[in-house]
């Protein structure tokens, strides 16, 4: 391997890792984001069913339009699993900010020894331990990433099973099975036949 291609594939790993770190803080910035908003509506419907039972509690009048209102906010709430979602976005924003702490503190102490090396005017070596790193780096962020995303799609699949009207009857759907992939088969070769005996001819 030459020179310009070792240099070119210390390049590429620290451009994956790179890469990870930018996925990472995107899923964040999108779970933070929904996060927010249902935390918004969780404020708004919580604050109807207080304010509206204390009302309900204290006032003579409308008691029937307050009741139907507080009905409204709770069913809003249970239909849509807005507490439960904006919980697992919540939950998940945090676990992709403790990836996010943890890679980047460890790489900012494995990198010292990249320098170091470097100072000593041993490139090769640093080269070497930069890769190992940002290889490692990336791995340890995909695999929580893909850790995170699994949990949080395990959840949205909780709440919808939850619109299952009919109790008795299972809430989970397996999945459909994809058909088997028909795998080329290796070219038979078929051998001579060996011509069948003339019944003309006799044996002596």
């Amino acid at each position: 391997m030459t020179e310009a291609q070792r240099g070119s594939a210390a390049a590429a790993a620290q451009e994956f890792f790179n890469s990870a770190l930018n996925e990472a803080k995107a899923l964040k910035g999108t779970y933070e984001s929904s996060a927010k908003r249902r935390r918004w509506l969780a404020i708004i419907l919580k604050g109807i069913a207080l304010f509206g039972g204390l009302a309900v509690a204290t006032l003579n009048v409308y008691h029937v339009v307050l009741g139907v209102i507080i009905s409204v906010a709770v069913l809003i709430d249970q239909l849509f699993s807005n507490y439960g979602r904006m919980m697992t976005e919540t939950i998940a924003t945090d676990a992709v900010a403790r990836t996010l702490r943890r890679v980047e503190g460890n790489y900012n102490h494995e990198v010292l020894d990249v320098i170091g090396a470097n100072e000593k005017g041993d490139s090769e070596r640093a080269r070497a331990l930069l890769m190992d790193l940002a290889r490692k780096s990336a791995k340890v962020v995909r695999d929580e990433l893909d850790r995170i995303r699994t949990a949080v799609e395990d959840a949205n699949i909780q709440f919808l099973s939850n619109l299952n009207l009919d109790q008795a009857a299972p809430a989970n759907t397996p999945l459909p099975k994809a058909p088997a992939p028909e795998l080329p088969k290796a070219p038979t070769t078929e051998l001579p036949k060996a011509p069948s005996p003339d019944p003309s001819e006799k044996k002596d």
